[in-house]
């Protein structure tokens, strides 16, 4: 049965449109992908390297930031304590984001990983009163929580556009 042109062109033009449809479900698909990869790296990444950061050396004098949290508690030092617990808060919120992107969990995880950096550079201010010079760990760490806290902030945007 032959066709009028008439009906052919609403055909053309309702595949077009379904045409158009799916090449924009692939495309958000993919982008969403990558987001999804970028997400789990950033935190994957932060939380192996939170991790790392306590076993390297934090202060001139060799102590890693296990020792450091141990010696910081022994002296009293409350700022550094707090700091290196928002260290060990943050690689929690990390590992947690992993499997349970919920949008507590990504907004605990971000202000977590805000708090380090800022916290381990008043750290420092308040160490160099008392001449006590920080080394790697230290700066690890900091970028570590900048870098989850990033990560979290992805995963809550996506999460927010899916809602």
């Amino acid at each position: 049965m032959s066709q009028s042109p008439e009906q052919s062109q609403i055909e053309i033009a309702k595949l077009r449109k379904r045409l158009n449809r799916l090449e924009t479900r692939v495309s958000m698909d993919s982008e969403a992908a990558r987001r999804s990869r970028l997400t789990t790296g950033g935190l994957a990444g932060g939380a192996v390297a939170l991790f790392l950061s306590l076993s390297l050396p934090w202060v001139e004098a060799s102590f890693t930031g296990w020792e450091f949290l141990w010696d910081s508690i022994g002296e009293r030092r409350w700022l550094v304590v707090v700091a290196l617990i928002a260290v060990l808060v943050t690689l929690v919120f990390a590992v947690a984001s992993l499997s349970a992107q919920g949008r507590g969990v990504l907004v605990a995880a971000q202000i977590a990983g805000w708090s380090v950096p800022a916290l381990l550079a008043v750290g420092a201010i308040y160490l160099s009163i008392e001449d006590v010079s920080l080394v790697g760990g230290v700066w690890v760490a900091a970028v570590s929580g900048a870098v989850v806290a990033g990560a979290a902030r992805g995963a809550a945007v996506a999460h927010a556009e899916l809602e």
